[in-house]
């Protein structure tokens, strides 16, 4: 059919006379190929899986038609049926096809075949091997191997293998008095040296050296906040660097408080006189702990 002026759309549906419906009754169609069903078929479609030593390419088989296989747009010498005997190698593969005078060529199929890299990071215990292949790894390093799917198809596996031998590992820490280090869901109260075995993250075990020393956390009972920068302010005394966050409150003999804050206390405004304390500190190694006691202010 030669159309005798420009068709934008073809509608599908009721004849020219007047159809009442609420919705269209009309399909239409742009950008239409006509040709005969069996022309649909001259598309190149695969046998087997591409990794299969056996795959192959095929088109639709009839006796009437006359074939001729392209790689890459290079005739390929032989191949003159429906179905090619073997694959010649990666590239473009076309078919032309001679029937009734009619010359068709298909859409090019791009063969490669598949490669996967999948690679490996492992970890194991000075103890242990790990399985690559045909072989069993004990020592760490770099490995690239080549391993075939389900399908046959390359596999590349490059290996990172990390063997974790026995490490033997010094701790140093403190601990508070009344107070508990944990480490490894081990409690320890008391200083001391102790040797511990611990889980790696891969199971393996990890010697440790535990070195536990008391840290000695020292609080005055008298202060002179007198401006002679010796002894002018009351708060704790320990090792820096070991209080998270402290609190400190005071109190009169009354009950009353007079001072809190998280720093030290300089005795502004009041009088000579006992003070009781109540101290909150968190220490970094997780601990809480509160002391109360009582301060002499002296003037």
């Amino acid at each position: 059919m030669t159309p005798d002026q420009n068709i934008t759309a073809i509608a599908i549906g009721p004849d020219c006379s007047p159809v009442s419906s609420s919705v269209s009754i009309y399909y239409f169609f742009d950008n239409l190929l006509l040709d005969d069903f069996e022309s649909f078929k001259l598309f190149i479609t695969e046998v087997l899986h591409p990794c299969n030593d056996d795959f192959t390419l095929s088109v639709l088989n009839d006796p009437s038609f006359e074939y001729q296989w392209y790689l890459d747009g290079v005739a390929v010498q032989g191949e003159v049926f429906s179905e090619l005997s073997k694959m010649h190698g990666d590239g473009s593969y076309q078919v032309r096809i001679i029937n009734a005078g009619s010359c068709r060529l298909t859409p090019g199929y791009e063969f490669k075949i598949p490669e996967f890299e999948i690679p490996t990071n492992i970890s194991i215990c000075d103890n242990q091997s790990y399985t690559y292949g045909d072989r069993e790894l004990v020592e760490s390093g770099f490995y690239l191997d080549t391993f075939k799917t389900i399908n046959n198809c390359d596999s590349i596996v490059p290996l990172t293998l990390q063997v974790i031998g026995t490490r033997f590992d010094t701790l140093d820490a403190s601990v508070v008095t009344d107070g508990i280090y944990e480490v490894a869901n081990q409690s320890f109260e008391q200083a001391g040296d102790y040797e511990l075995t611990l889980p790696s993250s891969v199971g393996c075990d990890s010697l440790v050296y535990l070195r536990l020393s008391n840290l000695d956390l020292y609080i005055p009972n008298t202060f002179s906040p007198n401006g002679d920068n010796a002894n002018d302010t009351f708060a704790p005394v320990t090792i820096d660097g070991m209080i998270n966050n402290m609190t400190i409150q005071i109190f009169d003999r009354w009950g009353n408080i007079v001072f809190e804050g998280e720093d030290e206390w300089d005795g502004e405004g009041l009088k000579t006189g006992v003070y009781v304390y109540n101290i909150s500190i968190g220490y970094i190694d997780g601990n809480n702990l509160n002391y109360r006691g009582s301060i002499t202010l002296v003037r």
